[in-house]
């Protein structure tokens, strides 16, 4: 119930605006994800560190997919459509903190949270990727 709840104010703050993620409306250029954290080294089944290093790498390869196809995007789009795409990635982007966040806190203290978190959020990576590839196919070449 609790992750739950944590996920409805997460999406409330999202619509009401409170969300950003480092990109303003007023902003010429295409969204940028930004990561919050400095990556760990990847060591698969070693250690938790090891492994969230692993998920982190995950994290900054979608990334840049994101933010390729983000571009792609925003090169076709007027003005009102780049303010709006701008307002999507940063309410995406905060959701993804939020939502992960609240994935990881059954683990809330132990080494277990940051593996949970890290994986979620290639996991939401992941799937906006393949959401950025379906917009990106609908608009019109130009």
């Amino acid at each position: 119930m609790g992750r739950r709840i944590v996920a409805v104010v997460g999406l409330v703050a999202v619509l009401l605006g409170i969300a950003t993620a480092g990109v303003s409306a007023a902003t010429a250029e295409a969204p940028v994800v930004k990561e919050p954290f400095t990556p760990l080294p990847c060591r698969h089944n070693s250690t938790t560190l090891g492994e969230e290093g692993c998920a982190e790498k995950s994290i900054l390869a979608s990334d840049t997919q994101i933010d390729t196809l983000n571009a792609r995007i925003f090169k076709r789009l007027n003005a009102a459509g780049r303010r709006d795409f701008i307002a999507g990635h940063n309410a995406w982007f905060k959701y993804r903190q939020v939502y992960c966040l609240s994935e990881s806190d059954i683990y809330q203290g132990g080494t277990e949270a940051g593996i949970v978190q890290a994986q979620c959020a290639a996991d939401v990576n992941a799937a906006h990727v393949g959401q950025l590839k379906n917009f990106l196919s609908s608009l019109p070449r130009g």
